[in-house]
């Protein structure tokens, strides 16, 4: 079975052009709001279904709208049914593996880096899980919907948009560099992840992310994998 490329008739150069100052654009855009967001709604500031929306989902939307090419490359047409189901399978029996890799990324982490440093992450990793606490407990953002909207649909929707249809596209010229350009998307999508202790499971699920948009060509797969693992 060959893979359905996204790909084959990439956008030139220029579209990497304007890709970086478009994401530039709404990081600083993004940046100013959470700046602004933190100074007048503090419990807001850490974990938002906004900062997202922003900081990915604007500059695919935007790159889309500067070229009828790139929008209708990306793949947003109906996915199989049966694909679909598959992937949310997929990534439901993959949590338990994800679980194991982030004990064994921890138990290495404690091993290599010095109590002050380690304890610092610590620090970092207890502050993110407040942060989601704030918005899944009690007298939290609204309920069920809320939660399922701001922590798994909108992150959903808008990293793949970026990460998958927009950046993995573009380097994906040629199908011979599709496993380079995979793993360097996903080096990039583990980086922007501030989740120390579960680098390996992100750049892995980044991964079955990329191929499962090259050999699909639907951006749905790879969205409706990303949405069931949040």
């Amino acid at each position: 079975m060959r893979p359905i490329s996204p790909s084959a008739n990439a956008p030139d150069s220029q579209a990497w052009f304007r890709l970086l100052g478009i994401t530039l654009l709404c990081t600083l855009v993004a940046m100013g709001v959470q700046a602004v967001i933190g100074r007048v709604f503090p419990a807001w500031a850490d974990t938002a279904g906004w900062f997202p929306v922003l900081l990915f989902g604007a500059p695919g939307v935007l790159c889309g709208l500067l070229s009828k090419e790139t929008a209708a490359e990306v793949g947003f047409r109906r996915p199989p049914g049966k694909a679909l189901a598959g992937i949310v399978v997929a990534a439901l029996a993959l949590q338990p593996v994800l679980q194991g890799l982030s004990r064994l990324w921890g138990g290495l982490l404690s091993a290599v880096l010095s109590e002050e440093a380690f304890a610092r992450l610590l620090e970092v990793q207890s502050a993110r899980e407040a942060s989601i606490a704030r918005i899944v407990g009690e007298g939290g953002w609204g309920g069920l919907p809320a939660v399922v909207l701001v922590l798994a649909v909108l992150p959903a929707l808008c990293e793949e948009l970026f990460f998958r249809g927009t950046i993995q596209r573009m380097a994906c010229r040629g199908r011979r560099r599709a496993a380079g350009a995979i793993l360097g998307v996903s080096l990039l999508f583990a980086a922007v992840h501030p989740d120390a202790m579960n680098i390996p499971g992100i750049f892995l699920c980044s991964v079955l992310l990329g191929y499962s948009y090259l050999w699909s060509g639907i951006l749905w797969i790879p969205a409706g994998f990303h949405l069931t693992s949040n």
